[in-house]
């Protein structure tokens, strides 16, 4: 939205309206309806960090990490900003449906970053480590789902 005043009414609506579902849509509308020639667009880049962390509800959190790799998969320490949330997210599962911020993060790792797993230092480790300890299921499969589909 290049429009100031809808801008504004979308970003009061992501970010304090009490329904997880109407921030959920509100921050889909600001991050698809950036132009990437918008000068906006480092602003919403920002701004849809901040919501991947700091939402009350998973379900938002989720959302707002598909967003960002949808739109700012290359830019600069998104790997490393993925690898904290798939470490770091406080998954409360308070929303409305059973998204998952970790398991969200963990796999735009896999899908969208595949040649950083074998080159970074520390990433066969965790992949390790999530696939025997991690607290949730899914996120425990999915790391075993990546340590067996390849030759490490």
């Amino acid at each position: 939205p290049d429009n100031a005043e809808t801008w504004m009414l979308l970003e009061a609506k992501a970010e304090g309206d009490e329904s997880p579902a109407v921030r959920q849509i509100a921050l889909q509308k600001l991050a698809r309806g950036c132009s990437m020639l918008s000068k906006r667009q480092s602003q919403i880049f920002e701004w849809l960090k901040s919501r991947a962390q700091d939402d009350e509800d998973s379900q938002v959190r989720a959302i707002a990490l598909v967003e960002l790799v949808r739109g700012w998969k290359d830019e600069p320490g998104m790997f490393e900003f993925l690898r904290d949330r798939a470490l770091s997210d406080f998954d409360n599962q308070k929303g409305s449906f059973p998204y998952n911020p970790r398991f969200t993060a963990l796999e735009a790792i896999i899908e969208h970053y595949p040649d950083m797993l074998s080159k970074r230092p520390g990433v066969l480790a965790l992949l390790r480590s999530l696939a025997v300890s991690d607290a949730d299921e899914q996120v425990r499969a999915l790391a075993r789902l990546r340590l067996k589909s390849e030759e490490w």
